[in-house]
């Protein structure tokens, strides 16, 4: 048997996603909306019912904080990623590198978010 060297057969690796920065709060709620409200059904028994005829169905809803904190920082990330991007191109004139407004400011949201 003959296997290739470096590869793992159980890892699945996801599609390449182009994500515009301008538009990255679309894909962020549809990569997350799964894990933001769930619907719970929870059996309650009836108050001293003994078979399954008494069971009643409690249902409700699970919002999760988490996943709204992983968006955030998610978006955050995108931002500073179209940052890094922008340094790394030369200006108008192509003599100097490009500094983007406000990369300060979202290096400094992105580290007190993520504390």
């Amino acid at each position: 048997m003959s296997r290739q060297r470096g590869r793992s057969p159980n890892i699945t690796h996801s599609p390449v996603v182009n994500l515009d920065p301008d538009r990255a709060g679309r894909w962020v709620i549809r990569h997350h909306r799964r894990g933001l409200i769930q619907r719970t059904i929870r059996r309650k028994p009836k108050w001293g019912a003994i078979d399954d005829q008494g069971i009643t169905r409690e249902s409700g809803f699970r919002m999760s904080l988490a996943e709204l904190q992983r968006m955030h920082l998610r978006k955050l990330q995108i931002q500073l990623v179209e940052d890094m991007v922008t340094m790394c191109e030369l200006d108008e004139d192509g003599t100097d590198f490009r500094e983007p407004a406000h990369w300060e400011d979202h290096l400094k949201a992105y580290s007190q978010s993520s504390l």
